[in-house]
Parts: structure tokens; sequence; C-alpha cells
């Protein structure tokens, strides 16, 4: 009896594996929504790095004219942030520069102190 529930078993597994492996890996690409931020890189810092990750501090202030959700906020980016310039390119976090224009996209909690502490989903370096 035993090996009749073995038997059933193993085409359910083969089936999972099998379409487990059709899934296409879409290619990086930033959100198609407002950034929640759109401004200045005007303090750079990069914090202790943790095993295989390191994480930068950034604050991004908004020009008065900007109508995005946030005035100031205070970035933590990593390595499961998506860096792009305008063109689309993949960029490295080594690339960010204080004084730079970029558009960002947060995700996870917002800690609504003044200014905002999120984490960084992605970036878009605007010069």
């Amino acid at each position: 009896m035993k090996i009749n529930y073995r038997l059933k078993f193993i085409p359910v597994l083969f089936s999972l594996f099998i379409l487990g492996g059709c899934g296409a890996e879409e290619p990086d690409k930033l959100p198609d929504t407002t950034p929640d931020i759109r401004g200045s890189i005007t303090t750079f810092k990069k914090a202790a790095a943790k095993k295989d990750n390191s994480i930068t501090m950034v604050l991004v202030e908004a020009a008065d004219t900007d109508s995005t959700k946030f005035r100031k906020a205070n970035l933590r980016i990593d390595n499961t942030t998506l860096i792009q310039n305008q063109k689309g390119d993949n960029m490295r976090l080594g690339q960010l520069q204080q004084g730079q224009q970029i558009e960002a996209w947060l995700e996870g909690p917002v800690m609504e102190s003044d200014p905002v502490q999120a984490h960084a989903a992605a970036l878009r370096i605007l010069d």
C-alpha cells in the first residue's frame, strides 16, 4: 500500500518541478508609478556593511516646486535596491554621489519622522 502512495506522489512532484522552471525572469525595471521623492542627494553616508550587503544612507531633499509625496527622505540603499540611469542602464551603488538629482521609490514601512526614513526599492539617477 505504501508503494502505491509513493508512486502517485512522484508525478505531482515532477509536475511542480517542471512548472516552477517555466517562469521567465523579467528584466529589472523601475516602477511605473510616480516616485515617492524626486530631489538632490544632500548627505551621503556609508553604514557598516553586513554580510554580503553594504548599506548606504542618503538624505534626499526635494525642490520646493516638486509635487512628490515627501519633501525630505533619509533612504537606506542596499544591494537589493535597483539603481538605473535615465536610459534604463543598471548602475551600481558606488556610482551615487552627493549632489546628484534622483527619483526614489520606497518600500516597506516608512518611519514618519522628519525626514521620513525608509528603504529605497528603486532609484533613477537623473544627472
